[in-house]
């Protein structure tokens, strides 16, 4: 925000815009903020390719290490910086989601994987796994179960593949 006041004087106000997750899409990755606006795009130099099985997936080097990584597997769009990209409703089930995952489950998360009609995310752990949350049904409810599956483990065994909690009640794992 800039003003000029009488007398020759200028005051600039700023307000620096933090991000809140990498979104990824059609080959771009962009710093998005709580608002769901795009601050700007991640440089080359800010981030590295790693593959991850049958993922290339970015790892941020220097200044945001600990920001969620979210690939949007189906659409292509690119877009344009300081314009909103990410619909305030999915924002705030995420939000939620996030907020769930580190205070509750404390499990290490590679990065999020969201279909084309926002209907499922998948969480991709690091030790391989992945997580199925269905983001139209209660993320308390999805988490609450989560907690018991992992909770459990010496009666469930090692997951190694998956644990599915799409459908309701019921919980698929493998």
């Amino acid at each position: 925000d800039i003003k000029k006041n009488l007398f020759h004087d200028l005051r600039i106000t700023l307000k620096e815009k933090k991000p809140f997750i990498v979104w990824i899409e059609n080959k771009k990755s962009y710093y998005v903020d709580e608002k769901g606006m795009a601050i700007s795009q991640v440089e080359q130099f800010d981030a590295k390719k790693e593959n991850f099985k049958d993922y290339n997936i970015l790892r941020h080097n220097i200044i945001y290490k600990n920001l969620p990584i979210i690939q949007n597997i189906a659409n292509k769009n690119s877009y344009v910086i300081n314009e909103i990209i990410i619909n305030t409703d999915l924002l705030v089930k995420l939000k939620k989601l996030l907020q769930s995952i580190n205070n509750i489950v404390k499990i290490n998360i590679n990065f999020f994987e969201i279909n084309s009609n926002e209907k499922y995310i998948t969480i991709i752990t690091a030790e391989g796994w992945k997580i199925y949350f269905s983001l139209e049904d209660d993320i308390d409810s999805q988490i609450k179960k989560l907690e018991l599956i992992l909770d459990n483990k010496s009666k469930v065994g090692k997951i190694i593949d998956y644990i599915d909690l799409r459908y309701g009640d019921k919980i698929f794992y493998k």
